[in-house]
């Protein structure tokens, strides 16, 4: 897990309201997320510094060498055109999350009304490309893995005769499906997948087909 942004908020002027979002984000106290709502006091202006440097120093003193937000890592390029999907999916969001961590900073040393509702609105933004990127991770971990996307139901081998022709029916069905999908969306990995798994077990029953 990447707790930058809570670095760099305790390293700043530790705006109330962007702490709060944070912990929201990266804190497991239900309790204390609902203290933190309720408004900034001297006791939850303190509470929330501890809680949010509890976060940090764990990591720092460990030294974590496991994968932070994967979105933190370069997307490797790839000739596989599913990894190659989700890297067009996953570019966009990691630049823009980028640039608006750009904008955050510019946002820290300042104090007014203004500023402060920028930086919530900035941190909010943030951690939801944040947490898109790692979406977009963890469906080519799984791929790599496993060679399909996360959501591909197994199916069974069809072994009668009858629900072997009626299966071959469906699947051809799928493959036309998959394929007006992709017309429309050629970058969508999911649909890549799944054509490519309809397209294996059409060949497959297409041989069954042909020994009955």
């Amino acid at each position: 897990m990447n707790y930058d942004l809570i670095k760099n908020w305790i390293a700043g002027k530790r705006n109330f309201t962007v702490g709060t979002v944070l912990y929201k984000r990266y804190g497991d106290d239900e309790a204390l997320k609902i203290l933190f709502e309720k408004g900034k006091t001297d006791y939850t202006e303190k509470k929330l510094l501890d809680e949010l440097k509890k976060i940090v120093e764990p990591v720092v003193t460990l030294q974590r060498t496991e994968r932070s937000t994967m979105n933190h890592e370069p997307f490797p390029e790839s000739s596989n055109k599913v990894i190659h999907s989700l890297r067009e999916q996953w570019m966009p969001l990691y630049t823009e999350m980028n640039y608006k961590r750009h904008e955050l900073d510019k946002f820290l040393n300042q104090k007014t009304d203004a500023a402060m509702r920028r930086r919530a609105k900035l941190a909010m933004e943030i951690l939801s490309l944040e947490k898109q990127c790692m979406a977009i991770w963890r469906q080519r971990d799984h791929y790599i893995g496993f060679g399909k996307l996360p959501g591909r139901e197994k199916t069974e081998p069809v072994v009668d005769p009858m629900k072997v022709v009626e299966r071959y029916k469906n699947v051809q069905g799928y493959i036309r499906r998959y394929k007006m999908y992709l017309r429309k969306n050629p970058a969508d990995a999911r649909s890549q997948a799944l054509l490519k798994g309809y397209e294996y077990e059409f060949e497959t029953l297409k041989k069954q087909c042909a020994r009955k």
